[in-house]
């Protein structure tokens, strides 16, 4: 089996990859840092029905500022975000019943 690395910051090694995982879900957000391509961070956070069933992102710009400063700034209002469409599918769910798993 051949691994694709599309940049030097990609994370391949299944222990690497399993630990970044269970980082994610224990801090409820995922920060890519140039791991799909050069330059480009993205930063989501888990949109909830029950358990999660999207999420929400956005990318910039690898050079607008360090992760930390990514983090700091947008993590508060992709929270707010993720939290109003999860209250949008909890008030839909009370209209037309639970979740399909």
């Amino acid at each position: 089996m051949t691994t694709h690395h599309p940049t030097s910051a990609t994370v391949t090694d299944p222990a690497a990859l399993a630990a970044t995982i269970t980082s994610a879900a224990r801090d409820g957000r995922a920060l890519v840092d140039q791991e799909l391509e050069e330059g480009l961070r993205s930063l989501a956070v888990p949109v909830h029905d029950g358990h999660v069933v999207a999420a929400v992102n956005v990318a910039l710009h690898a050079g607008r500022g360090t992760p930390a400063e990514t983090r700091a700034i947008l993590l508060p209002p992709l929270r707010e975000t993720a939290a109003a469409i999860t209250a949008d599918l909890a008030t839909v769910r009370r209209w037309s019943g639970p979740p399909i798993p």
